[in-house]
């Protein structure tokens, strides 16, 4: 692939600074011809040439395709003694990938001394009918070059792949094949051979070869010569004494002689004594022999030094183990065996191994001194290197002289690397220093810098992926050509060196055979220098002048610029972490006019533009590759113009950069548009209707209390009610009145009538408003009269004036019908009369309201008015909250005793009087409910709303200080408009890729947008701002009414426009369901078309093409989420990170997952607005918040799983294989489709982070009180996990044609909605500990300061935060160890939390002990006062 490093694209590289895994064109030239079809995968199997290669193939396979199970069989596994069909059955059960070796070599623990017997995994599987050919679906051979002669693999292929069974072809396996030295030998045609054996076609790369080149490079040929072998070293005494312990080694105390002796006499242990006493052959000869051979070798090769060093170390080793009784470690002996060995070894002493320095070369060999001065000439910062070895001893041995050396300790950090035996019986033998465990961290260390040399065998050769080396040197000579192929292999850096050992004098054939292939790699390579020249050469003339123009705007489009238009393209698309938008350019030969070859090329878009223009190839054949690819890009994009994804003047589209600009200006500041004044209905509407002589509607009022109506009347005015009305009215803080006025009836205008209705209303108001009333002026907008009056003018002549108070007294006091009192005496002041009793003892001497002057009877009897005083509120919808903490004494009724001389008494009985005061009120909500009234007829008609009440509320701003306002309406209008605005564009535009509709969902979605429709279609004048108090109502005439001056405009938060039409959404949907919604979105909304919902999933499900079948690992995966998909490949796509690209790819989750962040959003917001009792509206965002965040959708796609089991082989004692089962849990993610390494590591990363946190978070969310935010933070999980819990939602969603209820049943089953309900119960404290400090700061200033910590533990990995916080100047809490700075701040808040919180209650606790002591002294004075005040008063009563 070639992906361009253009000036509009990111070079993806990974977190550690190493590149990304990206294949090259000319690798992705060779896959593309390898896949000649599509095949749902069976059972793959994996064949590797050694037990390394093998475990680090299963290794990537298994971490790379999580969903997949794999298994990896060696010798270890004992597959030889497998011999039941069962067995075969259980391991291979729910198997997708196999990984093995090609051949097992067993030891026969039973026979001494041993033999070996070779296993072939699959083709002993295959011959004895174990295994299949038709099972399996692809097998691969990796280091195919093997694929010859008697060799396993090509025998497989021979006897089973080659064969037909009666003349039918077998159900054969795909075959893939992987070498770099597909010719291993100079023979010829030795690769037809090889293509015929593997019945293939050998791809290498005929095209991309000047990219091949920049990338693969020759490295540089190298003799390293020493001085002969033959020299005089003197012999170690160590070694000394391991020969002559081996030469008196006597072979009749051996343990495996005295076995025989002493077992049952017999032919075959008669013959087999004899022969082990003859050629000594036993575990025991053969440990000490194996030591001694070794010991010589390392003696010969590496000098007495090394020798002296591996003696001690293999002896200590051995005595170590067996003074533990740890047998484990030497398991293949026998404890007698064991015994006789150390026992032995114990016949001379052996000191601890040599962990000396070496200060000089005189105990090295000559060829080691060679070594050891050039790794000191080349040792440089960027050093990295291999160093093959014949033997595993000189491995161990020879690494560790180069970490004790001091010419060479100080420069390399040396690791060691050897072969895994593929053996089952095999263990430790005493010559084994390597330690095999720590094989896989050595290469990993290699490639991130902490090592810069290997020491390694053969194993290293092919096959196994290591770090790219500048230094590759053969301590030996390359036994072959393969050898010196793959080696030479392994030297990839720039400018690097291949260096082979040779002595002096000897091997000159073999070196001018070196020096032969050299000379021909040299000249293959200058000639494809030439040839890179060459197609650069042409590549800097210009050929062809293709352009393309668009008319309307002259945009023109050529060939030079193609290319960076097209990257330009890729730039704008969803920035994904992890995948890398840049376009994919392949080439392919074709002919060309006047020229034998040609090159034509074919471009790849990233998988999140739509299918249908994500491939393009050039129009024609180009002379070379750098001009097909300006075509290809050419062709690529006007398919993208007329598609419609680029726009005229052929640039990615935008969405109205002037809304764009105007929503951000949104999120800085408060944008305030000015809008007409709140609609008076009054003076627009009534006044109006009283012109001439309307029709009359009588509506009924009715005041109640406790359910016994308390006041009947009548409301008339010119037009009726447009329902009927009820709400309640707070008299004071424990009583409150319920009202009803009905919508009235008809009834034709009298003018004598209307005379008296009109007087009615002034003596009404009289009561009340007679201050406030005009004298001349009698035409009420709004008439009201008692209700069943038969005799108005008898009735007014009884209201109409005032009595003295003495009357009361003389009626007695069981007088229901009792007006207001007025003190004559003080200002007229108004009283509510409660009854005449006599005057208390304590009355103090104000209550009377001055001196008494009491005459006659009355002044014996001491009767007074028990009254309390008329309260001055005009607002009675709102209650009134108490002030007094001490709501008891807050409720107080607080009566006041008057002198009936002094006062008057209203004949209009009091509940007229009551109901005048509540006239305010009652205006304000018929004003209500008729302003909604005409929003309903005139903008919204097209809706038809039926329920006035939600559209009231949804007009009613929160600084209206209404009983309810929009923002419940809101919460749930937004996600309602996000969930149709989602649908319709995916709908409208099926080749709009996730960055097209999250722009467009935005910008439509937008306060600017919502706030722009609101002012155009005259929805501010509806929407009620100006909070009611009725302190300045003054009673309403019409001619005043007409003549009121138009009220000036108004400033209006344009995000209060916006909520405004999302709450009449939200109105429309709870009115009218989705049907209704629709019509209010063509009001606000008309650029957009909105077919119903039905429609539009239709469409979206017939776009996938349902004969498609997903892989076969995905039947669990449809179990795991308890769906069953009727277009499959639905859930493909649902599962496909932006990164991959093969088989079965036309697109990313990207479209899916932003359909399903609206469906996961409408779900959750409707539940809990549903909910009963009603939740309130911070309650409502902050569950929201909870439930579709990202790190909550990441744990559930972490945790939920489904058991899968597996059954792995056992053996007992006896050598008997059976099988366990094994139940694993699978996880959603580990379906996800990926093609990038990185993925996988945050995978792992992830995962670990979550195996530590989990239980705690479980926790958390079962039981805990609060929600764990900082511990879901802590997981620090990359988006993709919560990105495929919606890619699924939206899956599913179109899948069911629009279900939310098979949708909501997919998070039932994740657990979700479980959650949902128990933090709607309000058990569970939701508050994000951040806006928590902030409320606990108050008026302070909160800093979050995060730094890096400086850790001192070398071993402890990756960076960790500290963040400091810091409340005004102090510093409130520090914190550690954090993951990421969303973590570690998280983390910091919710301590701080707990530190101010224990601040406040200390604090709190202090005032409250002040508070009771100043208390307890001011109820002590208080009581002393009131004592002496009822002295004095008893004092003047008696004089």
């Amino acid at each position: 692939m070639d992906r361009d490093q253009s000036p509009v694209s990111k070079s993806f590289i990974s977190q550690d600074g190493t590149p990304n895994l990206q294949l090259r064109p000319y690798q992705h030239e060779m896959l593309e011809k390898s896949i000649q079809k599509n095949t749902i995968v069976a059972l793959v199997w994996f064949l590797a040439p050694n037990v390394a290669l093998a475990e680090q193939q299963h290794n990537v396979l298994s971490e790379h395709l999580p969903s997949f199970q794999t298994r990896l069989l060696t010798g270890a596994d004992g597959v030889e003694r497998w011999g039941k069909q069962k067995i075969w059955d259980e391991v291979l059960h729910n198997i997708r990938i196999v990984v093995s070796t090609y051949q097992v070599t067993s030891h026969l623990h039973a026979q001494r001394p041993p033999f070996r017997s070779w296993t072939k995994v699959l083709l002993d599987a295959l011959g004895h009918g174990f295994v299949r050919m038709k099972r399996l679906a692809l097998i691969v051979f990796d280091e195919a070059h093997h694929c010859t002669a008697n060799h396993p693999a090509n025998r497989i292929m021979q006897n089973f792949y080659h064969r037909s069974v009666n003349g039918v072809p077998n159900e054969n396996p795909a075959i893939l094949g992987l070498t770099a030295s597909p010719v291993i030998n100079k023979k010829y045609r030795g690769l037809e051979v090889l293509e015929r054996n593997l019945d293939a076609v050998s791809s290498t790369p005929k095209l991309h070869r000047e990219v091949m080149l920049q990338h693969v490079h020759q490295p540089k040929l190298l003799s390293l010569r020493y001085p002969s072998l033959a020299f005089d070293m003197q012999v170690p005494e160590t070694l000394k004494i391991l020969r002559r312990v081996y030469v008196n080694l006597d072979i009749e105390e051996d343990p495996y002689v005295i076995k025989l002796k002493e077992a049952s006499p017999s032919t075959k242990n008669s013959s087999l004594l004899r022969e082990v006493l003859l050629n000594h052959k036993t575990y025991c000869q053969a440990q000490i022999k194996g030591l001694l051979g070794k010991a010589e070798h390392v003696q010969l090769e590496l000098g007495s030094w090394a020798t002296e060093f591996f003696i001690r170390a293999c002896v200590e080793n051995f005595s170590k183990a067996t003074a533990k009784d740890d047998y484990t470690t030497f398991d293949a002996l026998e404890a007698a065996e064991k015994s006789y060995i150390k026992s032995a070894f114990r016949s001379f002493q052996i000191s601890t191994p040599n962990g000396q320095d070496l200060k000089d070369d005189t105990q090295i060999s000559p060829k080691v001194k060679s070594l050891i001065d050039f790794l000191e000439t080349e040792a440089r910062v960027d050093f990295s290197g291999l160093v093959f070895v014949q033997t595993r001893a000189a491995v161990a041995v020879l690494s560790h002289i180069i970490s004790r050396h001091s010419r060479t300790r100080d420069s390399f950090s040396v690791g060691t690397f050897v072969g895994a035996s593929s053996t089952f019986a095999k263990k430790s033998t005493i010559g084994e220093l390597v330690n095999l465990k720590n094989q896989t961290e050595t290469l990993e260390d290699l490639r991130l810098g902490r090592r810069n040399l290997i020491i390694a065998t053969s194993a290293l050769e092919e096959g196994i992926d290591i770090a790219a080396c500048n230094y590759v040197l053969c301590f030996e000579k390359p036994p072959n050509l393969k050898s010196f192929i793959q080696r030479r292999g392994r030297a990839r850096k720039s400018e690097s060196t291949y260096a082979i050992m040779f002595e002096e004098g000897i091997d000159s054939e073999a070196m001018s055979l070196w020096r032969d292939l050299e000379d021909e790699m040299r000249q293959a390579y200058m000639d494809d220098m030439r040839r890179l020249q060459k197609i650069q050469d042409l590549e800097s003339q210009e050929e062809g002048g293709r352009e393309f123009r668009v008319e309307s705007t002259g945009a023109m489009l050529t060939l030079d610029g193609a290319v960076p238009h097209l990257h330009h393209f890729c730039a704008t698309l969803t920035q994904t972490q992890y995948a890398d938008a840049r376009p994919i350019f392949t080439f392919s030969k074709s002919a060309m006019k006047g020229h034998t070859d040609g090159v034509t090329a074919r471009v790849l878009l990233p998988s999140s533009v739509h299918k249908d223009v994500q491939e393009a190839c050039s129009s024609s054949s180009w002379r070379t590759e750098k001009l097909a690819k300006k075509d290809a890009a050419f062709e690529a994009y006007i398919a993208l113009y007329r598609a419609g994804l680029v726009d005229d003047h052929l640039l990615p589209m935008r969405f109205d950069p002037e809304a764009e600009e105007a929503r951000s200006a949104i999120e800085k500041r408060c944008n305030l548009a000015e809008v007409p004044a709140q609609l008076d209905v009054w003076s627009s509407l009534v006044a109006y209707k009283w012109q001439g002589q309307p029709r009359l509607y009588e509506s009924s009022v009715i005041i109640s209390y406790e359910g016994v109506a308390v006041s009947r009347m009548l409301m008339i005015l010119p037009l009726a009610l447009p329902s009927i009305i009820d709400f309640a009215l707070h008299w004071d803080k424990t009583k409150s009145f319920s009202v009803m006025i009905t919508p009235g009836r008809s009834a034709p205008y009298d003018e004598e009538r209307m005379a008296l209705y009109t007087q009615c209303t002034a003596v009404l108001l009289r009561s009340i408003y007679k201050a406030r009333m005009e004298s001349d002026r009698t035409d009420f907008a709004c008439i009201f009269i008692p209700n069943n009056i038969k005799d108005v003018p008898l009735w007014l002549e009884k209201v109409g004036e005032l009595s003295p108070a003495r009357t009361l007294l003389e009626m007695g006091i069981s007088q229901p019908q009792i007006g207001l009192i007025y003190d004559i005496k003080n200002n007229r002041t108004r009283h509510i009369f409660h009854g005449v009793e006599p005057m208390p003892n304590d009355t103090q001497e104000d209550s009377l309201k001055g001196p008494q002057v009491l005459s006659g009877e009355y002044v014996d009897n001491g009767l007074c008015l028990k009254v309390t005083k008329l309260p001055k509120r005009a607002d009675f919808l709102h209650k009134i909250m108490h002030q007094n903490s001490n709501a008891d004494k807050d409720m107080e009724i607080k009566y006041l005793y008057l002198s009936p001389s002094r006062c008057e008494v209203d004949n209009l009985p009091f509940e007229f009087s009551r109901f005048v005061m509540f006239i305010p009120s009652i205006m304000h909500q018929v004003e209500l409910y008729l302003a909604a009234e005409c929003c309903r007829n005139s903008l919204l008609s097209s809706v038809q709303l039926n329920d006035l009440n939600l559209l009231i509320t949804a007009t009613t701003a929160s600084a209206a200080a209404e009983q309810s306002n929009y923002q419940r309406l809101e919460f749930l209008g937004d996600s309602i408009l996000k969930l149709f605005t989602s649908l319709t564009l995916m709908a409208e535009h099926l080749n709009w890729h996730e960055g097209y509709l999250s722009g467009k969902k935005d910008h439509t979605v937008s306060n600017a947008r919502l706030a722009s429709a609101a002012i155009q279609l005259g929805l501010a004048p509806y929407i009620r701002t100006v909070p009611f108090t009725g302190l300045r109502w003054r009673p309403l005439y019409v001619s005043k009414l007409m003549n009121n001056p138009l009220n000036e405009n108004r400033e209006m938060s344009t995000k209060t426009l916006a909520d405004i039409v999302e709450a009449l959404i939200g109105a429309s949907y709870i009115d009218g369901g989705p049907k209704k919604v629709l019509r209010c979105l063509a009001i606000f909304l008309p650029e957009i078309p909105w077919p119903p919902l039905s429609q539009q999933t239709q469409k979206l499900y017939n776009t996938y093409d349902i004969s498609i079948q997903y892989p076969p690992n995905f039947a669990l995966l449809e179990c795991l989420i308890n769906h069953t998909f009727t277009a499959k490949a639905l859930l493909v796509e649902a599962l496909t990170h932006p990164s991959h690209h093969g088989p079965n790819t036309s697109a990313s989750y990207q479209r899916l997952e932003f359909l399903g962040d609206s469906v996961l959003d409408n779900i959750i917001v409707t539940t809990a607005y549903s909910h009963q009792p009603t939740i309130p509206i911070l309650a409502l965002h902050l569950i929201r918040t909870a439930l579709v965040n990202a790190s909550f959708l990441a744990f559930v796609c972490l945790t939920h799983s489904i058991p899968t089991t597996r059954s792995d082989p056992i053996s007992d004692r006896d050598g008997n294989f059976s099988t366990v089962k094994i139940t694993t849990a699978v996880q959603i993610w580990r379906f996800m489709r990926h093609a990038v390494p990185e993925i996988r590591q945050a995978q792992q990363s992830c995962v670990a982070s979550y195996n530590s946190l989990h239980e705690d978070i479980l926790t958390a969310l079962s039981l805990g009180q609060c929600y764990p935010w900082a511990l879901l933070c802590r997981l620090n999980a990359p988006k993709f996990f919560s990105d495929l819990i919606e890619s699924l939602i939206g899956a599913i969603y179109i899948d069911t044609c629009g279900s939310m209820a098979a949708c909501e049943s997919f998070l039932e089953h994740l657990g979700v909605m479980r959650y949902l309900r128990r933090v709607m119960d309000g058990d569970v404290a939701l508050l994000h500990p951040k806006e928590e400090v902030g409320q606990l700061a108050g008026i302070e200033k909160v800093k979050y300061v995060v730094k890096i910590e400086e850790r001192k533990e070398e071993e402890e990995k990756g960076r960790r935060l500290n963040c400091e916080i810091w409340v005004g100047q102090r510093m409130v809490v520090k914190v550690g160890d954090g993951v990421s700075r969303i973590e570690v701040e998280t983390k910091a808040a919710e301590e701080a939390v707990r530190v101010l919180k224990e601040e406040i209650w200390e604090t709190a606790e202090e005032m409250t002990e002040e508070m009771t002591q100043k208390t307890a002294e001011v109820t002590i004075g208080e009581t002393m006062q009131s004592k002496a005040d009822n002295r004095g008063r008893k004092r003047q009563r008696t004089s």
